[in-house]
């Protein structure tokens, strides 16, 4: 699990910091009142003490902006990072669409997922790790939602 950090923190704390901190460009120091509003929790766990065990298990993201630097012509990397990220996502869904409409499978595409008939569960799954490991270089870990 990328959120399971060190120390006890929960994992929803966990995300939430991960999160905003690659949004952010950089490391979040204090929870913003609408993160503690959503979550009271974590008045529990403070961002400080959350940031520690996160760069403890990821010490890249100390600086995680420094993975934007090469669009600094466009902008400053803190801002360019969580779109580049999300352009690495998009690329990942659109290249398992465009291999699932070849196999004439119809696949709808949601916010970080996709939809397809539950005879193509499978090969959607095959052909996103596929594609995790093409765009991104990384090996992809799936959850499968069915219906209930």
């Amino acid at each position: 699990d990328l959120y399971a950090l060190p120390g006890g923190i929960p994992r929803d704390a966990a995300k939430l910091w991960i999160n905003a901190t690659l949004g952010k460009g950089s490391p979040v120091d204090k929870w913003s009142a609408d993160s503690l509003r959503a979550l009271p929790m974590l008045h529990d766990h403070h961002a400080r003490a959350v940031m520690a065990a996160a760069l403890a298990r990821y010490p890249f993201l100390a600086d995680p902006w420094r993975v934007a630097e090469g669009f600094r012509n466009i902008a400053d990397p803190r801002r360019v990072l969580i779109h580049l990220l999300m352009g690495v996502e998009s690329d990942v869904l659109l290249d398992t669409l465009q291999a699932l409409r070849v196999e004439g499978v119809l696949g709808l595409p949601m916010h970080d997922g996709i939809i397809v008939p539950a005879s193509a569960e499978g090969r959607a799954c095959e052909l996103l790790r596929q594609a995790g490991e093409a765009v991104a270089g990384v090996g992809l870990r799936l959850k499968v939602d069915r219906p209930t």
